[in-house]
C-alpha cells in the first residue's frame, strides 16, 4: 500500500496545490500503526527543515524534487521497500551497503512544495517503512537546484 498511497499522494498534491484548499488530502492508510511519538519527532524535524529552506529562498509552491532515507537491515528489506516505487516508473530509487545495513533513498518526481506537503510525505514514507520493517530517517532537498528550477526566466528583446 506504501506505492499506491505515495503516488496518490504526489498526483492529489498538485492538485490541491491548484485549488487552493487547505484540507488534507486523505487519511493515509496504515498512519494509525506509526508510533505516535516517533511520527511526532519526525514531523518536527520536517517542520525543522523547512524554516532551513524557507531562510534560503524557498517558497510554498516551488517546483522541486524530495529524496528520502531510510535504513534496512538487510538486502532483502531495502530491496522490498524499493520495489513499489521502481514498478512505479515516477520515483528514482537506489541503495547503498554500509556497516551491515543498507541505506535507502527514494526520489520523488517534480512536485510542489510545502511544508504541508513534506509532512504528508513523511506519513507515506513512515508508512512505507513500517510495511517493510526499515526506518525512515528523514528528507534532503537540493536548495540550490530548487532555486535554479524555479528561477524567473528574464527576456531582453533588443
Amino acid at each position: 500500500t506504501g506505492l499506491k498511497t505515495a503516488t496518490r499522494f504526489l498526483a492529489g498534491y498538485g492538485r490541491r496545490y491548484v485549488s487552493q484548499t487547505v484540507e488534507k488530502i486523505m487519511e493515509y492508510q496504515g498512519v494509525d500503526d506509526l508510533d505516535p511519538h516517533e511520527r511526532k519527532r519526525q514531523h518536527l524535524l520536517t517542520e525543522s527543515l523547512w524554516e532551513n529552506l524557507t531562510e534560503s529562498g524557498i517558497t510554498s509552491g516551488m517546483k522541486g524534487c524530495v529524496s528520502g532515507y531510510f535504513f534496512a537491515p538487510n538486502l532483502e528489506i531495502a530491496e522490498g521497500l524499493l520495489a513499489p516505487y521502481v514498478e512505479d516508473g515516477e520515483w528514482k530509487c537506489r541503495y547503498t551497503e554500509s556497516k551491515n545495513e543498507y541505506i535507502v533513498e527514494i526520489t520523488s518526481s517534480l512536485s510542489y512544495l510545502s511544508l504541508e506537503m513534506l509532512i504528508e510525505l513523511a506519513d507515506v514514507f513512515m508508512v512505507s517503512a513500517l510495511e517493510v520493517d526499515a526506518r525512515f530517517d528523514g528528507f534532503e532537498l537540493k536548495t540550490s537546484e530548487i532555486l535554479e528550477l524555479n528561477r524567473k526566466k528574464r527576456w531582453k528583446f533588443w
